[in-house]
């Protein structure tokens, strides 16, 4: 038989809630923490909200969230492009978060559930009364005095009504009990140790837990930012590099066209320049930096085409990849020693050392076989505004970029550059690192110079 609050339940969800109490709803997520600052959740959501309560909406398709809200073309191919999929999973993310949070004393409720767009919104049940679900067949009776007596324990009993030679089963029972409880606390303990060393992957590890605690502990989320390998193929067709200001406003695709490039050529440029690849070297060495830290929810992966200047400014930033392909890595190429470039009359790739000591070189060539020594740069710097930090993370080609990874979040490798540059803490800093890879795995990554910047702290 159904209680009177499943009745109740079972009333509400048949209601239809007012379209002003949703948007209120809406109102409450979009100033919560989870929003305030995520300004592409924000988006999506009163997007796929005001479309759902429009009116006679039962659907809303990938490709037109993609053609409104992203910029992309009105029938782009959704199973190339899958920044929509990509943002619907962030979202729901922060959904889940400030409901578990901030919005655990809401009655109603929002989500989007997996494989649509459309959000739902439902009275949450209520909770039932304890009471109220205990079954009538329990409650019995009040005992009479004489059934009141206090219960004996069975082992009372034995020792109450047994030859003295069964007294000692009180003491050994309690003994036993003792044992087994600091066994299970033990066991508990070490259980503890080996899941939290697999989910915090810097604990443990001195250099490590040294370096990385400035964006564990921060209170600041941390952007991974991924490159974007169409940018940089676009550079390659025109012949000349685009500037960071020019890929963001998109100019940089109508002054190709002034080019004298052939229409079939155009056609290509446009094609590449509106998918949005990555590589995955790229992607191995963002992982290697989530894997540190999976559970916390501090990184963030983003792509360099869908990033904002306002969250470069406010947030810590991983930018994967060199300038050639994640642009934003313009904003630090006057304070980079080591600046990865590319030569676009030759087509090859050299790191460029502005200020060259004693046994360094001032260009490091990268040679076209593919067992020759690629290079990489990792640096650690303040992000533009000085309100967080950032990491460049950037190779002369793929397999380089995930060496640098691999150095990063390797105790050994910053154990060993702590040494060579007498470090008991990581200041800021730059490291040049040459790697040798053999079917396409980077290994044997070499120290070849770095700097430190101790006074910009």
């Amino acid at each position: 038989m159904k209680s009177q609050i499943g009745e109740q339940w079972l009333a509400q969800e048949e209601e239809q809630i007012p379209p002003e109490e949703c948007r209120a709803l809406v109102e409450r997520i979009l100033e919560s923490v989870h929003f305030r600052r995520a300004s592409r959740s924000r988006e999506f959501l009163t997007f796929v909200v005001e479309h759902s309560l429009s009116g006679g909406c039962t659907e809303i398709h990938e490709q037109e969230i993609g053609f409104r809200l992203f910029g992309r073309p009105a029938n782009y191919d959704t199973s190339q492009d899958n920044i929509v999929r990509v943002n619907a999973t962030e979202l729901r993310k922060r959904i889940e978060a400030y409901f578990a949070g901030e919005g655990s004393a809401e009655t109603l409720v929002l989500e989007i559930p997996r494989g649509s767009y459309l959000p739902v919104f439902r009275r949450r049940p209520p909770q039932e009364d304890p009471l109220l679900a205990v079954p009538s067949s329990t409650l019995i009776a009040s005992p009479s005095l004489a059934d009141q007596r206090p219960a004996t324990h069975p082992i009372q009993q034995v020792a109450a009504r047994g030859p003295a030679q069964h007294r000692w089963l009180r003491p050994a029972f309690s003994s036993v009990v003792m044992l087994a409880l600091g066994c299970a606390c033990l066991v508990l303990l070490y259980q503890n140790r080996v899941l939290r060393r697999s989910l915090h992957g810097w604990e443990g590890k001195p250099a490590l837990t040294v370096f990385w605690p400035s964006f564990l502990n921060s209170t600041q989320q941390t952007d991974i930012i991924l490159a974007d390998t169409s940018f940089a193929l676009v550079q390659d067709i025109i012949g000349q590099p685009i500037s960071l200001s020019d890929y963001l406003d998109r100019s940089f695709m109508q002054a190709s066209h002034s080019l004298g490039l052939g229409p079939e050529r155009r056609d290509d440029l446009d094609l590449i320049a509106s998918r949005n690849n990555g590589s995955f070297g790229d992607f191995r060495a963002a992982s290697r930096i989530m894997a540190i830290d999976p559970v916390s929810g501090r990184f963030h992966l983003s792509f360099a085409r869908e990033y904002s200047v306002d969250a470069m400014k406010q947030h810590n930033i991983i930018l994967i990849g060199s300038r050639k392909s994640n642009p934003w890595v313009d904003l630090f190429r006057d304070q980079l020693n080591f600046n990865i470039v590319y030569d676009t009359r030759l087509h090859r790739d050299y790191v460029k050392n502005r200020d060259p000591r004693s046994g360094e070189q001032s260009i490091y060539w990268v040679v076209t076989d593919p067992y020759a020594p690629r290079y990489s740069v990792v640096a650690f710097l303040p992000n533009p505004s000085n309100t967080a930090e950032a990491i460049i993370v950037a190779g002369t080609d793929s397999e380089a970029t995930e060496a640098a990874g691999e150095f990063l979040t390797s105790e050994k490798s910053m154990e060993l550059f702590g040494q060579k540059a007498h470090l008991s803490k990581f200041p800021y800093f730059e490291v040049l690192l040459k790697s040798t890879q053999l079917s396409g795995t980077s290994f044997n990554s070499e120290i070849v110079a770095w700097r430190t910047y101790p006074n910009l702290h």
